[in-house]
């Protein structure tokens, strides 16, 4: 189905293999192959499933390379949270710094679901939460750092500072009380 003439038969192939995860690992050099495909679309269902079926595969470069292609960023780095993985932190830490704040809040968003792995991002977190100028961002970082728990433990000095910022104030409470 992966090589059928229909876009749209690529495309469902590709999300059905990724429902199946790593019991798919057989499909990886088909998905990968996806990745170059005409249809945009596909080539984003191709990227997600991969990243669910092989993700420390070879064809995970050529994901990488789709992270940076400017029509796919949202979409892609908002599924490195549904496929959790450590290959996947260094990316999640580059696009916290993304032009686009939507693209910053999903970095921050799939960071929330990586749990102990997502203990070196602390720091970039942090500093979304203190500098970024976009307020989206800034809550988004107080609830990462909350949903990290524990393994958030180092931003406590800066979520403290934070108490009294009205924009975030909430949410640095609520991250607060769930790392302690």
């Amino acid at each position: 189905a992966l090589d059928d003439p229909d876009a749209l038969v690529r495309r469902r192939a590709a999300e059905a293999l990724e429902v199946l995860g790593r019991a798919a690992s057989r499909a990886a050099p088909g998905l990968g192959a996806r990745l170059h495909d005409a249809d945009s679309r596909v080539r984003i269902a191709a990227a997600l499933a991969l990243m669910a079926v092989d993700p420390p595969g070879i064809a995970a470069r050529d994901v990488v390379h789709e992270l940076r292609v400017d029509d796919h960023r949202l979409v892609l780095v908002s599924g490195l949270g549904r496929h959790p993985d450590a290959l996947w932190v260094p990316i999640l830490e580059d696009r916290m710094t993304d032009r686009d704040a939507p693209v910053r809040r999903a970095a921050l968003d799939a960071a929330a679901r990586y749990g102990a792995l997502a203990r070196p991002l602390v720091g970039e977190i942090v500093g979304r939460l203190q500098k970024d100028r976009d307020w989206t961002v800034r809550r988004a970082a107080a609830d990462a750092l909350g949903a990290l728990g524990p393994h958030a433990a180092a931003a406590v000095p800066a979520l403290e500072a934070l108490r009294r910022d009205r924009v975030v104030r909430s949410h640095v409470e609520a991250a607060l009380d769930l790392i302690r």
